[in-house]
């Protein structure tokens, strides 16, 4: 069974480089480290601590190193990115909605082309993904962007689809209303994500 659980609200902090049982040390004070930002989405972590994270409205992608405390910019035109994962080779994994896509980027930022549609439809707009053994979870929620060019809704549901490693791509869930952040935990095998409107908490067997 996996269950999934929906929050209002999920929090990514992040207090230093190595890995840390309490997110924050006591007492410690969140330091503003840039605010040149439109609109900061879709943090993840490498395994050495640095940050990628989004900012969609200006369509690039930075990396945060946790060793310099300095910011960089590490893609320009990413499809529009909002959510990000790292994958187990190190590949970064963008939810991209300016054309419904999932890509993914190798570290010397070669893109590859994970998923463009469902059924051969496109979708409303992947916003964010986890991943467990190849297997990608991701929410399409819909946000209408000004930036679409002649969108037109082609799934009328909200869905959470899960891409198989051979690429099949099949809908895990129907019911929501704009589902948003996801993460999971692979060892109890149950999700966590974020819900944009209140429901209770719900089991799906």
């Amino acid at each position: 069974m996996k269950n999934f659980i929906i929050y209002s609200a999920l929090v990514l902090s992040l207090s230093s480089c190595s890995v840390q049982k309490d997110i924050t040390k006591p007492n410690e004070t969140p330091v503003l480290i840039s605010d040149r930002f439109s609109f900061t989405e879709g943090p993840s972590a490498d395994l050495n601590g640095n940050v990628f994270f989004t900012d969609q409205p200006n369509d690039k992608i930075y990396e945060w190193n946790c060793e310099t405390n300095q910011i960089s910019e590490f893609l320009n035109k990413t499809g529009r990115a909002n959510g990000t994962y790292i994958d187990s080779e190190g590949n970064l994994l963008t939810c991209s909605d300016e054309n419904g896509e999932i890509l993914s980027y190798s570290k010397n930022k070669v893109k590859t082309v994970l998923l463009s549609n469902f059924n051969g439809k496109r979708l409303n707009g992947p916003n964010d993904l986890w991943i467990d053994k190849g297997f990608i979870y991701f929410t399409d929620p819909l946000y209408v962007r000004d930036y679409w060019k002649n969108f037109k809704q082609e799934i009328d549901k909200e869905n959470l689809y899960l891409r198989k490693p051979n690429g099949e791509i099949i809908t895990v869930d129907t019911t929501f209303v704009k589902p948003n952040g996801i993460i999971g935990n692979a060892k109890k095998m149950n999700f966590m994500f974020l819900i944009l409107v209140p429901e209770k908490p719900i089991n799906i067997k």
